[in-house]
């Protein structure tokens, strides 16, 4: 199941959010060994809730994440990226689970939010169904992180810019 929640944020702030994440690359892409990287070379670093800048959209998310799972829950860890790009080719697929986990039982949930027009979603997955998302600006689209899924391939008019979640859960017990 996928979830869909919109985030209220105006179009002012939203290109503001945009200005940020393109001075925030600059000094934290997505890894040391930058661009000699097998993932998209055009992501931030996974520390992006870290940053007043994009706090709307941490808030934004957690409130999405608690009407998905109907309960509290505690926060074992945190994971938020964007990545932008124009191109959208060669992708694997992949998940967004936490090996360590397993270990902890923590429930693992990813979110993608698409800050601008794009008609290129988010390809999913599993055993049983292959489907897609269509992108709606300031929406959060929230998933178990075990899902396979990949960005839909081809070119986009505008750079296509999300801002993407990873987090570990464990679900109080109501």
């Amino acid at each position: 199941m996928i979830w869909l929640e919109k985030h209220n944020i105006d179009s002012e702030d939203t290109i503001k959010t945009i200005s940020f994440i393109n001075k925030y690359f600059e000094t934290n892409k997505c890894c040391a060994e930058h661009p000699n990287c097998e993932h998209p070379k055009s992501q931030t670093d996974n520390m992006l809730f870290n940053n007043d800048e994009v706090r709307a959209y941490k808030d934004s998310f957690y409130k999405a994440l608690r009407s998905f799972l109907k309960k509290d829950y505690q926060l074992i860890y945190e994971k938020a990226w964007s990545y932008f790009a124009t191109e959208l080719n060669n992708f694997t697929w992949h998940d967004h689970v936490n090996i360590r986990s397993n270990i902890e039982k923590v429930e693992e949930y990813s979110g993608i939010i698409y800050l601008n027009h794009s008609d290129r979603g988010t390809l999913f997955e599993d055993d049983n169904f292959f489907w897609s998302i269509k992108p709606k600006v300031n929406h959060w689209y929230i998933w178990p992180s075990h899902l396979q899924h990949t960005p839909q391939v081809g070119t986009t008019e505008n750079m296509r810019y999300i801002i993407a979640t990873a987090v570990g859960v464990k679900v109080a017990l109501k």
